[in-house]
């Protein structure tokens, strides 16, 4: 990677951590649903892995997005996820 591309890295893991704390400020969090159900309420589906056990069917698999809630529980943004399909 040269210099440029190193910089611009370093620049946007500022702005992440930043907007990050913006939300924890705000009493923000990060949705936290992998290895969970999904949950229509806090999980957009994007894309289903095919599985052999039924006990996966529905089960986030990859979160592709993280979504952020309040501490109030309103959602800012639901979670992008890959989810098993039995």
């Amino acid at each position: 990677m040269d210099n440029a591309s190193v910089r611009f890295l370093e620049s946007f893991k500022i702005i992440e951590k930043q907007i990050n704390n913006l939300y924890q400020g705000q009493g923000g969090e990060r949705l936290s649903v992998l290895g969970t159900i999904a949950d229509p309420a806090l999980c957009e589906i994007v894309d289903t892995f095919p599985t052999d056990d039924q006990s996966l069917d529905g089960t986030v698999m990859e979160v592709i997005s993280h979504g952020h809630k309040l501490s109030s529980g309103q959602i800012l943004k639901p979670s992008k996820v890959i989810t098993y399909k039995f």
